[in-house]
This record gives C-alpha cells, structure tokens and sequence, in this order.
C-alpha cells in the first residue's frame, strides 16, 4: 500500500505535484472536507519566501489555492478535532535562522477557510537551543472543558534532529491560553533507528494514522551522517507498527526508480469514487530523482470491502473482507470461514478479515488458525474496539482460504479432507432431493 507506485496509473498518481498557481504542493497534509472533496496544507516557495498554504482538490490530486495560512513558514500538518474544530501546526521561521512550532485552533470550517483562527501560539522551545519544528499530530481527546494534543515533532541535539513528543492543551472556553509542556526525546524510538537501521544523519519529519484499527507511524530518516551538509540522496522512509514496537524501512518503487524520500504522510479515507483509500505523499528530493519524478509525490489506492452476512446461534453478524483480490466461494459452516482469493498471476495479494470479537470468541474461543493450499499460513491478527482483524499476504493465482479452531500441525491435513468431504457430501444429498 505504501511502497508500490508505478504500477499505478495517471488517475491515481502525480509527480512534481503543483497547486492551480504553479507553486509547488510540499509536504500537503490531506484531510477530507466534511462539505465534499479534500483539503490540503502544504508549503511553497513563492516569490523567494517560503509559506505555509491551503488549497482543495476533488480528485485528491489537482489542487486550487485557497489562501495562504502564513509566510516564513514551512511542514504544516493538520487534523479535524471531535467537536469539529480544526488544528494546525508548522515550522516557524525566526529571524535568526532558528525555527519552533507554531499552533492555530479554528472553531469551525468556514473560520478555517477564511483565515480566522481563535487563537494562534508560538511555541517556546525546551530541547533545543536551535532548531524544533516538522510537527505530527498523534491525536485529539476533549474531556470536560479541555482539548488535548498530543505532538511530534523534531529537535537538533547540536549534531543531528531526532524525534520527540509534547502535549498542547487548549481550553476550549478560552483558547488563546493554550499550554505546551511535557515534551520528551522518543529516545528508545530513535536509538532503534540509529542501532537497528542505520540512520546516521536527521531523524526528522513523520506522520501518524490507523488503518484497520491498527496505529502506523511513516518516519523519514537519513542514512548518511549530516556533517558537514545534509546528503539528500540518503534520505529513506520507515513504517514504525505500534502495536509491535517495530520499524521496517520501505522499499518504495515509483514508475522510474527514484531512492530518496522524505517528508511522508498518509491518510485513510474515502476516495473520489467513494471507496476506502490510502492517500500516500512523499517529497522526492532532486538528488535521488528520476527525469520528471522530483518534487512532490501523491498517490492513493482503493480497497474493495466486501461485506457477508451470517448466522451463528441465531445472532446476525457481519464479517468485513478487503482485499486487493477478487473473493467469491464466500462459506461459513459455524466451525470455519472459507473463501476463494483470485488475481493475476503471480502478483501479491492480501486481505483483512474484520469479525466481530463476540463471533471469533463463541466460534473459536479466540483460538484459531489460517489455511491456505490446505496448509498452515502466516498471519498477523489484532483487536480494536469491537473487532478482530486476520492479515493474510499471499501471491495469485487461486487459492482456497479458510479460518478455523487451531490443532497441533499433524491433524490439519485430515481435518482438511474431512471438512472438504463432508461438504461435498451435504451438497450431492440436496441435489438428490431436487
């Protein structure tokens, strides 16, 4: 989902992606407009001064300037909070060369779009002397009369950026008297980078999101050391799974073979044909580009759900399938979940099962395997909130997949040609009836 673009076509895809002014999208942050299409904040360098901008799109990859949010200013991000509000937050710019984060709240859309925060906050800042900026939001909670943020951000040691958190606190019946404290080096966080990945040089801009239920983090990393300037060919971006505490660095493969990314986001939401998507930007930077490919990247890919009814103890439930496959065959015999996943040959195929809890926990007593080819095959499954979700990666053509109870290795294939037999046997006795 996030490292393959160049199979993807001119309608889902755009390199050195410019807003309808001819300024260049940098590092857009994409979000859905609850009024119909999408918004965006990025950065451009407009006349020699760098700002922070606001543009639509309809199709999530043409984009018509709204306005400019401020100057001097650079890696906006931003989020719809729970009671509609609106956030923003970017790199400052300071006459010194110095930079820190600064923060807008917006009560509602239309103030957003029309340029009138409630209130706007310089952040001071506490871990470094010089240099804090290319904000994340992780996420937003309202209890009683308070808004809380929590914030990544990065901040240079002296030597390298790395990357760290603090937590925004907005009154809501005053926001001017925002509060920004608690801020942490993710220390553990950037050591495995360093140890683990080889990361020499900046630890520096990220984004967070859910997908399935399951919390990501898209972290851009330089492999080679700063001093005395930057490399912008060693720049890579890595996949850090909350849920195990582990990073995977991309392999990212665009139409022409570019190496060097930066500045990554990611965005689950509906696409313009109003299917569930993946909205994915990468900065390409200019060293480790292809003819026509630097600047900024978007892509997004659809998922197709599918949705199935079933009966277990005379309860309705619904089981959720998205694949990238074509699924048919879809069965439940109130011991096992079987199906068919199909595609092209030889390509990769994957798909999320999302069950309710209560079902995995009646059916299987939460202990349960998946077939495939009438074997044991790898998943990874997780909860979140009401459902269990089951991730299978496989390679086409057709192959039969099935969950059920988990047995010890040597009881599969029997119980295989048992269940594959006693469903034949059910379907020749209703065909001798007819």
């Amino acid at each position: 989902m996030l490292e393959t673009v160049g199979d993807l076509g001119a309608n889902q895809c755009r390199y050195n992606a410019k807003d309808d002014k001819g300024c260049g999208l940098d590092t857009i942050k994409i979000i859905e407009n609850p009024e119909g299409g999408y918004l965006g904040v990025y950065h451009s360098n407009v006349n020699q001064t760098l700002e922070v901008r606001l543009a639509n799109s309809t199709d999530l990859l043409h984009w018509t300037f709204i306005r400019t949010i401020d100057q001097e200013a650079t890696q906006p991000t931003i989020t719809k909070a729970p009671n509609n509000a609106y956030i923003t937050a970017y790199e400052k710019q300071e006459a010194s060369g110095t930079h820190h984060l600064r923060f807008q709240y917006y009560l509602h859309l239309s103030d957003f779009i029309n340029n009138s925060p409630d209130a706007t906050y310089d952040a001071n800042r506490t871990l470094s002397s010089y240099h804090e900026g290319t904000p994340n939001i992780y996420n937003v909670t309202i209890k009683g009369s308070t808004l809380s943020t929590c914030i990544g951000f990065h901040y240079y040691n002296g030597s390298v950026d790395n990357a760290a958190v603090g937590l925004l606190t907005i009154p809501l019946d005053n926001p001017q008297n925002m509060i920004w404290n608690n801020t942490k080096p993710l220390t553990q966080y950037n050591q495995d980078l360093r140890d683990k990945y080889q990361v020499k040089g900046n630890i520096g801009d990220r984004d967070y999101g859910q997908i399935f239920g399951r919390n990501f983090t898209l972290q851009e990393g330089n492999l080679e050391e700063r001093s005395p300037d930057t490399n912008w060919t060693a720049w890579r971006t890595f996949l850090y799974d909350h849920s195990t505490n582990n990073f995977a660095m991309l392999n990212i493969k665009t139409h022409k073979g570019s190496t060097s990314f930066g500045n990554p986001t990611f965005t689950f939401l509906k696409s313009p044909n109003g299917k569930d998507c993946i909205v994915v930007t990468y900065f390409l930077f200019s060293e480790g580009a292809k003819s026509g490919e630097a600047g900024q990247l978007i892509f997004y890919k659809e998922f197709e759900t599918e949705p199935f009814n079933l009966t277990y103890e005379d309860k309705p439930y619904f089981i959720n399938v998205t694949s990238n496959s074509t699924i048919t065959g879809f069965d439940f015999n109130e011991t096992c979940i079987s199906f068919n996943v199909s595609g092209l040959n030889a390509s990769k195929g994957f798909c999320i099962i999302e069950i309710p809890k209560e079902l995995v926990q009646n059916i299987w007593q939460s202990n349960y395997t998946v077939l495939l080819k009438g074997k044991q095959w790898p998943f990874e499954n997780w909860t979140y909130e009401e459902n269990t979700y089951i991730y299978v990666n496989y390679i086409h053509p057709t192959n039969k997949l099935l969950i059920i109870t988990e047995f010890p290795s040597f009881l599969i294939l029997p119980l295989v040609f048992l269940l594959t037999l006693s469903v034949a046997t059910i379907r020749r006795r209703k065909g001798a009836t007819k």
